[in-house]
């Protein structure tokens, strides 16, 4: 009986440090703790050069949050528009001016916050047209901006094959938020106000959980959500001389069966480049020999593609 006595005081002293660790001060919404996400890691992008990228597709696509799927980034706890704009604010982000034209680069030009500001709230050229629509016309309309204003977003993104690693992935490198522009009470047109570089990002987003509707238990942050790729995007653009989007390339066609086409082709393209990489890393180049004094044989440098 003393052996069970004193078998039982250190289960009840430990029962006791578990049921009275937590401070009356330290309360939950849920009974539980979520503080995964206060040292969120990021896993980078495997660095690339360029002779190593057997093949490169660059394309735009649109998060709508009218798509069920990307209810999550108006999750009033956890909006990816506060986020982004209170990072801006805070100087922990780094917002980048739209590039003008074609030619020009995506982050190079950096914006400070009053530009973010005036960027935000501009003016913009709505055009005019008549009934047979041709432009006639157009004027100039102030926009007052109001963070629930952002409904959509864009991100650019690169396909690239590496085959050093025998991988095809896509690479997120922007995102941008879509800003509305009404007239009459009605969106007419949408503006990019500006880019942020995705890579930067990520390492706020890895620190902010992200609400999933259909678990409340999830254990994503916001990064997980994009590098898993769980939001609906539908392709704006692919890259293109003339830089035009999808419905003036294909102007006239079910831009819905334009933009299956293009997934397709992406996949076809995966496939084809897997088998070619699967069947070189099969068949081994033969091994030079060295000739006799002419020292060991040298290993072929490798060239630009």
């Amino acid at each position: 009986m003393k052996r069970k006595g004193i078998f039982l005081v250190p289960v009840i002293l430990l029962l006791c440090q578990v049921l009275f660790a937590q401070k009356p001060d330290e309360k939950t919404s849920y009974g539980y703790y979520g503080s995964l996400f206060l040292n969120g890691q990021v896993i980078d992008y495997v660095p690339l050069s360029e002779e190593d990228v057997l093949f490169s597709k660059r394309l735009w696509r649109t998060l709508d949050t009218k798509d069920t799927v990307n209810w999550s980034l108006l999750a009033p706890q956890s909006k990816l528009s506060d986020i982004m704009m209170n990072a801006l604010k805070e100087g922990e982000l780094t917002a980048y001016d739209v590039p003008a034209g074609p030619s020009g680069s995506y982050f190079s030009k950096v914006l400070n916050n009053d530009q973010i500001t005036k960027k935000l709230s501009d003016s913009i050229f709505v055009p005019q047209y008549d009934k047979d629509g041709n432009q006639i016309g157009g004027r100039m309309m102030q926009q007052d901006f109001n963070p629930d204003q952002i409904k959509k977003y864009m991100i650019m993104e690169d396909w690239v094959f590496d085959r050093n690693r025998g991988v095809f992935e896509a690479r997120i490198l922007g995102i941008a938020p879509l800003l509305s522009v009404k007239a009459g009470g009605e969106e007419i047109d949408d503006y990019v106000p500006f880019w942020v570089y995705f890579p930067e990002l990520r390492y706020i987003l890895a620190t902010r959980k992200i609400a999933l509707f259909e678990n409340d238990a999830s254990q994503w942050s916001y990064d997980d959500w994009f590098m898993k790729r769980r939001f609906n995007g539908r392709i704006y653009k692919i890259s293109n001389p003339l830089d035009v989007p999808l419905d003036v390339m294909y102007q006239g066609q079910d831009l819905d069966k334009v933009r299956e086409r293009i997934d397709r082709e992406l996949m076809s393209r995966l496939e084809l480049l897997m088998k070619e990489h699967n069947a070189a890393v099969e068949t081994p180049d033969p091994v030079q020999k060295p000739k006799k004094g002419k020292g060991k044989a040298k290993k072929p440098s490798r060239t630009g593609s």
